[in-house]
């Protein structure tokens, strides 16, 4: 089962293979959470600062350079952000 940080990554992923008003306002409902999220990780918090810019101009080119994380993310909720500053270690549950 998917958890909620998975779930909204596949949302943004799928507004930037497919971006209609339809996915788009799929992924506005998101917005709370990733206002919200917080991650020991700079990968993910860079990933959530585009997602919201994403959110608030509606450009879903915006996304591009976080494609490949948000498909790893799909396939794999632990998947982690290419970010060699950040320490080894398992990706904390949201």
């Amino acid at each position: 089962m998917p958890d909620l940080f998975q779930k909204n990554a596949i949302l943004a992923l799928r507004f930037f293979l497919t971006p209609s008003q339809g996915t788009f306002e799929a992924l506005h409902q998101t917005r709370d959470y990733w206002q919200s999220f917080i991650s020991d990780y700079q990968g993910d918090i860079t990933l959530r600062d585009c997602i919201l810019k994403t959110i608030d101009e509606g450009d879903e080119n915006l996304l591009e350079p976080h494609v490949d994380y948000l498909r790893k993310l799909a396939q794999d909720p632990q998947a982690l952000p290419k970010d060699d500053s950040q320490p080894k270690k398992q990706k904390p549950k949201n």
